[in-house]
């Protein structure tokens, strides 16, 4: 197939949607000849079996929305039937992480079988109370099923780095995650693996914490043995009040009549605000 009658043929039959599934592109009129082609062109990829994105798309996205594309991919190409848990929960419920890779994570109630789910799934196998499922709103639309806020901490602190899982869990409070769910299920003697890394991410997390930036600075200094920072610093200035992140570094108000004038505030980024 001609290259110029590919690209016709893509952006006339391309459904709304980034991610397509074999079904919904047939549908289209986009049959296997047509992805066969847009595949060994270039123009399409392949994302799993059964799951197609124009590369001009991709190319065009950002590292962790890629990584959504990935689960949509997986969703559209299972009958979004999954639910989706550890790091593939905590990014639909809107918590960013940190080098968490491009495996989705789906758990089920029993031991799946690792080759029959994909290469690019990761799959685990156990029991969900009702209460550790929901469902959230998906960034392609509708709505798919996840594990709670709390299951989710709880599933990455036992499974990722101390400094990833530590990044979910300052998110995951931010979003509404119950500090009290999180200690019962240590309490409980319900979590057997895992239990001291569970017991250390939640000793170190943060809801102050507004950005991955934030927390890995946090568990910087700490590692330093230097004094914790203050997360969030106000400083009132003539025209209103600025507020320095620790990520950021300290902002520096000292001679800001002499530097720039009045009503200006002069700001230098130095070190970190410190208590």
């Amino acid at each position: 197939m001609q290259s110029q009658k590919l690209d016709a043929l893509l952006a006339e039959h391309w459904p709304s949607t980034l991610v397509a599934s074999t079904p919904e592109l047939a549908a289209t009129g986009l049959g296997d000849r047509a992805l066969t082609a847009g595949v060994r062109s270039g123009k399409l990829l392949r994302l799993r079996r059964g799951a197609y994105v124009r590369t001009v798309d991709w190319r065009r996205r950002k590292p962790w929305e890629r990584e959504i594309l990935r689960i949509q991919a997986h969703a559209c190409s299972t009958s979004g039937q999954a639910t989706y848990s550890h790091l593939s929960a905590a990014r639909l419920h809107g918590c960013p992480d940190w080098e968490g890779g491009p495996q989705v994570h789906v758990t089920t109630p029993f031991s799946p079988a690792q080759a029959s789910s994909g290469a690019d799934v990761v799959a685990h196998g156990g029991p969900l109370n009702p209460e550790e499922i929901t469902e959230v709103p998906a960034p392609w639309g509708g709505r798919v099923r996840v594990t709670s806020l709390e299951r989710t901490v709880i599933d990455c602190a036992r499974t990722l780095a101390f400094e990833a899982a530590v990044v979910i869990a300052d998110q995951a409070l931010r979003r509404g995650a119950d500090p009290g769910i999180l200690q019962h299920f240590l309490d409980s003697g319900r979590i057997t693996r895992g239990a001291r890394r569970l017991r250390q991410v939640l000793a170190a997390m943060d809801k102050r914490s507004e950005s991955v930036g934030e927390t890995r600075t946090r568990l910087l200094l700490h590692k330093l043995g230097i004094q914790e920072p203050v997360l969030q610093l106000e400083v009132e200035t003539p025209i209103g009040t600025f507020r320095a992140e620790t990520s950021e570094a300290r902002c520096s108000v000292a001679g800001q009549q002499r530097n720039s004038g009045p009503g200006t505030c002069f700001c230098r980024r130095e070190g970190f605000a410190m208590r």
